[in-house]
């Protein structure tokens, strides 16, 4: 008996599977650059999740911290002058 084929996955192809090769080439295609997008692991999605919050969080902090450093900036300047 010949040898099966093997799916990407590792199950055997059958001779079903064969018929519907291209939509699910097609298929695979759309999985492979949705998960270039977002993670497939739900581990992988709540770190990605953490750390975009974590960013926002930064940013949040960051930016009035910046004006205010400007705007005691620019007072000491019009004191100096």
């Amino acid at each position: 008996m010949p040898s099966q084929q093997r799916c990407s996955n590792d199950d055997p192809m059958t001779e079903a599977s064969t018929d519907a090769a291209a939509p699910a080439a097609g298929r695979s295609l759309a999985r492979a650059g949705r998960r270039w997008i977002w993670p497939g692991g739900l581990s992988a999605r709540l770190l990605l999740l953490t750390a975009l919050f974590v960013l926002a969080a930064g940013l949040l902090v960051l930016i009035p911290s910046l004006a205010s450093y400007q705007e005691a900036r620019v007072r000491s300047r019009k004191r100096a002058s």
